[in-house]
């Protein structure tokens, strides 16, 4: 089978690590969301303050009801899954939870994946995940936090990828 494109790794290095850190450590359990089964802390554009090129893309692609930072607890995983939240991409970054197990495949037979791609998250770096394609993710010892900027329908995978690889992001 051809190489699938699951994912792309963004050449931008975010500075918002220690931002994100913070709003997690001074939020409260009341400021965490229920949304799909997902704890979720709302963001809002001026928590992208210090990255105008990713500004620009939250305006651009009409982002900005989409921002959140999505928490899991360890040792939890979910199955294989298409994500159905009126987005078809989203551009992720992994905050904490570095053991986490992020893969893609494509479904086969009597339940079997293959072409499984893992997913490997650089410290800092944002990466643009195709959601309507098959992925499960493993939580193992650290609670998982990742920042994530859907995209809404009917922006596809492959639109918002070349506006990203156009834009220098």
């Amino acid at each position: 089978m051809d190489n699938i494109d699951f994912f792309h790794h963004l050449e931008s290095t975010s500075t918002l690590i220690n931002h994100l850190r913070n709003r997690i450590a001074k939020s409260s359990e009341d400021d965490w969301q229920l949304i799909i089964e997902m704890n979720c802390l709302l963001l809002t554009i001026d928590d992208f303050k210090t990255e105008p090129k990713l500004i620009k893309f939250i305006e651009h692609m009409n982002c900005q009801q989409k921002l959140a930072i999505y928490r899991f607890k360890p040792n939890t995983c979910y199955k294989w899954h298409i994500d159905h939240l009126g987005r078809n991409c989203c551009v992720n970054m992994l905050i904490d939870g570095y053991d986490s197990l992020t893969m893609f495949g494509v479904p086969a037979l009597q339940g079997q994946f293959t072409n499984i791609t893992k997913l490997v998250y650089e410290p800092n770096k944002y990466v643009l995940l195709d959601v309507h394609k098959f992925h499960t993710v493993f939580n193992f010892s650290q609670e998982r936090y990742v920042l994530s900027i859907g995209v809404p329908s009917p922006t596809t995978y492959n639109e918002t990828k070349q506006y990203l690889i156009d834009n220098n992001l």
